[in-house]
Order: structure tokens, then C-alpha cells, then sequence
């Protein structure tokens, strides 16, 4: 079976489940009067809370892109006019538009030459001075080798949606001319039917 374009799979996903990422989410630390764009918005796990439940959201403009405009028709309704249609690999924005730059579980469904173009875009967009924080999958979790191999660390799974696995040294240098502030595995186990499963994710912070 040929497999699906990257964004017709992403479409029947959230066609298939619009909200697939329930539980409690940590917003992240975003200073007042600020510029801030969301990387593949999805189904709002971070974006809503952000908009609807941070007490300091008013004083901050916050705008999310993904490029599955099912995913965005759901979220609509909470987010209203803040939502834009895209791709990471050609953001649709001028040369240093946001001051931060939320990157969370998006680079992890593209490939190598498609995550270097996408780093560029990202560090094109970021006002100087500003902050890029990434978080991807780190090579420590437990799903790692899950569907077919593509490329190194990287697995084709079987609803079209690819994953790559990230080192340390890959978020540290993926975006360049950035200075990384911050990079660390964040690890924990979860619990699978009877037992637990290792989970962990690599986050980085990045200044232009």
C-alpha cells in the first residue's frame, strides 16, 4: 500500500479523533507583552489552556498553525481568530515576527532534509533575541523502532505518521546560529495494562 502524504494522514487522524491528547497540561512560562506562535497547534492541548485559562494571556498575542485544517475547524470555536493554515517547512510570516517560538512534538513527524528546512524557517521568524522551546521524543523512549525504519531514528507507523527519535546533540544543534540555553532528557515511566513503560522526551531552549 502507497503510503499517504504526510498531510492527508495528519487530516484522517484528527478527522478520526479531533482532541486525541487529554490530561493535564503544564503551561509553559511565557513572559507579559509578548508575540507567541505555536508550532502544529493540533488539538489544542497547549493552545487552548494558553488562550482560555492563563491569567496573563490578554497581555500577549498567541497564534496557532498546523497545516490539517480538520484539526483547525475544531479548534475554531475556541480559539477563534488566532488560528492560521501552514506548514512548518514555509511559515507563512515575515522575518522576525514572534518573540517566542513554541516548537512541542512537531519536529518528530518530519525527515531529516524536512526538520532542517523547518529549523531555518523557525530561527527566520524569531525576533533576536527571542526563544525557541523545543520538546521531540527522545531516543530513550520505549516506542523507539515502532513501524518501518525510513532513516535513522526515524519509523513510518502504520496510520502514515512518521516519528523520529532525538538525541540531545540533535536538538542542540538542529537550529543554527541559536544558542542553546537549555537541553535535558525529561524521563518517566507510564503505566501500560499490567506493567510500565519508560517514556522520555527531549527539551531544549534556544536563543536567537
Amino acid at each position: 500500500m502507497q503510503r499517504l502524504a504526510a498531510k492527508e494522514a495528519w487530516e484522517k487522524f484528527y478527522e478520526r479523533q479531533p482532541r486525541p491528547w487529554g490530561g493535564a497540561v503544564l503551561l509553559p512560562g511565557l513572559p507579559l507583552d509578548v508575540r507567541v506562535l505555536e508550532l502544529g497547534c493540533g488539538g489544542g492541548r497547549l493552545l487552548v489552556p494558553l488562550v482560555k485559562f492563563d491569567k496573563n494571556s490578554s497581555t500577549r498575542e498567541i497564534i496557532g498553525i498546523d497545516h490539517a485544517r480538520s484539526c483547525l475547524k475544531d479548534l475554531h470555536k475556541d480559539c477563534g481568530g488566532i488560528l492560521v493554515q501552514g506548514s512548518v517547512t514555509s511559515l507563512p510570516f515575515p522575518d522576525g515576527k514572534f518573540d517566542v517560538v513554541l516548537c512541542r512534538h512537531v519536529m518528530e513527524h518530519l525527515v531529516e532534509p524536512e526538520r532542517e528546512h523547518a529549523a531555518a524557517e523557525i530561527m527566520r521568524i524569531v525576533k533576536p533575541g527571542g526563544i525557541v522551546r523545543f520538546a521531540a521524543f527522545s531516543v530513550e523512549d520505549a516506542r523507539v523502532g515502532k513501524g518501518v525504519k525510513v532513516e535513522d531514528g526515524t519509523y513510518l507507523r502504520g496510520d502514515d505518521i512518521l516519528y523520529h527519535y532525538f538525541t540531545e546533540d540533535e536538538a542542540r544543534f538542529l537550529f543554527k546560529g541559536g544558542k542553546v540555553v537549555l537541553c535535558r532528557t525529561l524521563r518517566w515511566s507510564m503505566k501500560v495494562g499490567r506493567g510500565r513503560t519508560a517514556r522520555a522526551v527531549v527539551e531544549a531552549e534556544i536563543m536567537k
